[in-house]
């Protein structure tokens, strides 16, 4: 499966919870062995009545080429990060978690 495919399918699973999520594609330039690597990364955004939800990539500390998990978070309108989830591979788990922050914020 390939990255894209991954968030897709996250995106499907948030879909059927009734919210809007949308999946940004970007691209960067990160560096491995001293030597710049352009890369795409994924991020899913969902607008809540207070701020928003952001799901995103968390890589290794020590060899940024490695998925450890999606880590997500909710912020308000200022940006100040008010919870957050410790990255996980599960996508049930972020799914769950969106739900369970979606219903404390409605």
């Amino acid at each position: 499966m390939t990255t894209k495919e991954r968030w897709e399918r996250l995106l499907g699973l948030l879909q059927e919870l009734g919210v809007e999520p949308r999946l940004t594609e970007r691209k960067f330039w990160g560096g491995t062995y001293h030597r710049p690597v352009e890369k795409i990364g994924y991020e899913i955004t969902i607008r809540t009545p207070d701020g928003l939800i952001e799901i995103g990539d968390r890589m290794w500390n020590k060899n940024p080429d490695v998925w450890v998990g999606y880590t997500a978070w909710l912020s308000d309108r200022e940006g100040i990060v008010k919870k957050d989830m410790r990255w996980t591979k599960s996508r049930a788990e972020v799914v769950e978690w969106v739900k369970n922050t979606m219903g404390a914020t409605v």
